[in-house]
């Protein structure tokens, strides 16, 4: 799908080549600057979807933290736990583990409740 739009943009900037050639750099220069942006965007998607993965992982492999129905959100630099801990020591536990597998760049909301 971005794909697409990266070809749209290319085909409107050969398009205008039979314009003036500023009016074609300015068509090239924003066709570059959207692949850029989606680039981008992707790569933040991507890592945000590997610091999820690597949380979740450790969460639920930790043998001394029982989370019912544990969530996992990663969004820009913060990452959200939800879910219902079996005790405070559980609900702890994951919000540490969570801060360690995400690094200082992320800031960790823990909406874990407690309950059994």
């Amino acid at each position: 799908m971005r794909m697409s739009g990266w070809l749209a943009a290319l085909v409107l900037a050969v398009g205008l080549t039979g314009c003036n050639s500023q009016e074609a750099q300015n068509a090239a220069d924003n066709a570059g600057d959207k692949l850029a942006k989606s680039t981008e965007q992707a790569g933040k998607a991507a890592s945000n979807a590997l610091v999820t993965g690597k949380i979740r992982t450790a969460i639920e492999t930790a043998a001394d933290v029982k989370i019912e129905g544990l969530n996992v959100d990663t969004i820009d630099t913060t990452v959200t736990l939800k879910g219902k801990a079996l005790d405070a020591k559980s609900r702890s536990t994951a919000e540490t583990i969570a801060k360690t597998q995400a690094g200082s760049e992320f800031s960790v909301k823990n909406e874990l409740t407690v309950g059994s």
